[in-house]
């Protein structure tokens, strides 16, 4: 991309600047060629992943572990980018910021037709393989556990550029999140970075937690039976008693949003007696959870209870909710960062 030297010479002395590297980076050389010659790129991403896959081991902890790891970052980033300059091309101004990244009329299509097929490659052949290895994660003895979370959160990027819409996607999608989550992030101030651990930086994932937040639980709201059968997934992965193929939900218990807190699950046995499920004032989560599933107070020594949290939760320290839905509905608020960008606010 650039020279070591070009890269340690700082800034411009002048504006404008006397040579074109100084403004030049990454990204944007990037941008550049998928704009003018998107065909080496893309061409050479494809025939990358198509070189991982001829080497999948079928499980990981193997020496190419890593190299097929960094394919398929290396994959999703230069898609990401891509679409960008598709989305330019379609006429999109809201949400996308970069100017000038329009592709050649001439280009166009070629550069379609390749993320396209991007696309289908990552979805399919590069999902696949994930998902196997997350299965073999946890079926050796001992758990790898580590290594489990690390495919996870690949499974997890690959849905950077792809919006989960369907019971598959959406239970991939969550059971990942919440398997990284549960098993990476350390409520501790002297942890390290994840990204050593992951691969993926712990910005990149949650840039895309946050993207998809409140779409998923919008369709979870939207698709009460589905949502039934996606908890049952998420549960199943996070757990490590299967993988996410359950198709019907569980007959003895219903999954339940919680009242006054969008985006937050429990699930509670099937009674033949009534439930109230209403929140008392003041009460929190954990008590709504243990008194609705159990009938019992906390301290009790109650069973502990699964649930899924897509609305209020903490980011280190900060509180977090999801924003109402009048409020991304609201007309300066999507001309200026997209429905798709506004997602969560710190509590006071």
């Amino acid at each position: 991309w650039l020279t070591h030297q070009e890269s340690m010479a700082g800034p411009p002395s002048t504006i404008p600047a006397k040579g074109i590297s100084s403004p030049a980076t990454r990204a944007g050389l990037l941008l550049n060629e998928l704009q003018y010659s998107p065909e080496p790129v893309l061409d050479s991403v494809l025939q990358l992943l198509q070189f991982a896959y001829e080497q999948d081991p079928g499980r990981p902890g193997t020496g190419r572990e890593n190299l097929i790891l960094f394919i398929l970052r290396l994959a999703v980033r230069v898609e990401s980018h891509a679409k960008l300059v598709l989305q330019r091309a379609r006429g999109a101004t809201t949400g996308v910021g970069a100017r000038q990244v329009a592709p050649r009329q001439d280009k166009l299509e070629i550069l379609q037709e390749r993320v396209k097929l991007l696309s289908g490659v990552l979805r399919n052949a590069g999902l696949e393989m994930m998902l196997q290895w997350a299965s073999q994660a946890v079926k050796r003895k001992p758990r790898k556990l580590d290594t489990a979370a690390r495919v996870h959160a690949h499974i997890a990027f690959l849905f950077k550029n792809h919006q989960p819409e369907n019971v598959r996607d959406v239970s991939l999608f969550m059971a990942s999140q919440v398997f990284v989550i549960m098993n990476s992030f350390k409520p501790s101030s002297k942890r390290s970075s994840s990204s050593h651990l992951l691969g993926v930086g712990e910005f990149e994932l949650f840039d895309v937690f946050e993207r998809w937040r409140t779409p998923v639980a919008t369709w979870l709201r939207e698709h009460v039976k589905e949502a039934a059968i996606v908890m049952e997934n998420v549960e199943r992965v996070v757990t490590c008693k299967g993988t996410a193929d359950i198709t019907m939900p569980d007959a003895n218990r219903v999954w339940r949003e919680m009242p006054h807190e969008p985006g937050n699950w429990a699930s509670s046995p099937i009674r033949t007696e009534h439930s109230p499920d209403t929140a008392v004032p003041g009460e929190t989560y954990r008590q709504w959870l243990l008194r609705t599933y159990h009938k019992t107070s906390e301290g009790s020594g109650a069973e502990i209870v699964v649930s899924v949290n897509q609305g209020r939760y903490h980011c280190r320290d900060a509180g977090l909710q999801l924003l109402p839905e009048r409020v991304l509905l609201a007309p300066h608020l999507q001309e200026a960062w997209s429905r798709q960008v506004a997602r969560s606010a710190k509590l006071r």
